[in-house]
């Protein structure tokens, strides 16, 4: 069984001109990937299910979170803006928020998020040599983009193209969310309604609120149930990729898209 990744962010913000291992000043070299193009703030997701093991303030990598991962893996989250809330020993579902986007420690040239993949804990942290203590990011979650979320109910957990295509040919009552644009901090909700119209929510809009009442009007039932945050727990989990294919082949009227 292979333990399910995912990127934290659409690979366009991936800063691929100073990927793992390209050189840097001085004779070392990048031992993460560099996501790039978010206002400080930003959430960031976790990459897949795991515990926090570290959460502390790096003289090089800023704020910073280390998850260890059931497959052996450990995933860094650095330069954050401020410490992340999560104790030591908190489970955390892959998609999870672990803090927000910085441009703390003496490494970072602006706010983004270096991410790292650990073969071990301290090469989470950079510490080690480049493919034994710690490995490309990039590759290795391209690697487990179709691995198994076991465990893992809180997090978003994609359908299947099939199951995209059943859910917009029978025009159920639902909510539909693009989880990775949330991430990124672009609202991407939409209400399904049973007589084929769909409605994008809005910005100015009750959010939270347009989702209550739709739950309590047509009974929807949680997806995410262990989740709290009413979009995390009422919604369909999609990608963007799925986001797209769902309005592609929806059948109904479109409201705000």
């Amino acid at each position: 069984m292979v333990l399910k990744y995912q990127y934290p962010y659409d690979l366009s913000h991936y800063d691929s001109s100073d990927g793992y291992n390209a050189p840097r000043a001085g004779g070392s070299n990048h031992r993460g990937a560099d996501f790039n193009g978010f206002p400080e703030g930003t959430p960031i997701p976790a990459v897949a299910a795991g515990t926090v093991v570290e959460n502390y303030r790096s003289g090089g990598l800023g704020w910073l979170v280390v998850l260890a991962h059931s497959d052996g893996a450990f995933s860094g989250y650095c330069h954050m803006y401020q410490q992340s809330p999560l104790a030591i020993g908190t489970a955390v579902a892959r998609g999870q928020i672990l803090g927000g986007i910085g441009d703390t420690g003496e490494y970072s040239e602006g706010a983004h998020l270096h991410l790292t993949i650990g073969l071990n804990q301290s090469g989470a942290t950079g510490g080690g040599s480049h493919w034994i203590d710690h490995t490309d990011p990039i590759q290795f979650i391209n690697d487990r983009l179709n691995g198994d979320d076991p465990g893992n109910t809180g997090g978003p957990t994609a359908p299947t193209q099939e199951e995209i295509d059943e859910m917009a040919a029978t025009k159920n009552a639902s909510i539909v969310r693009d989880y990775q644009k949330e991430n990124a901090g672009t609202l991407a909700i939409a209400l399904v309604y049973p007589d084929g119209k769909a409605v994008k929510l809005a910005g100015n809009m009750d959010v939270d609120g347009a989702i209550t009442a739709h739950v309590q009007v047509y009974g929807i039932s949680p997806t995410n149930p262990n989740n709290t945050a009413l979009r995390d727990k009422y919604a369909s989990q999609l990608t963007t990729a799925q986001w797209n294919a769902f309005w592609a082949v929806y059948p109904g009227t479109k409201i705000g898209f």
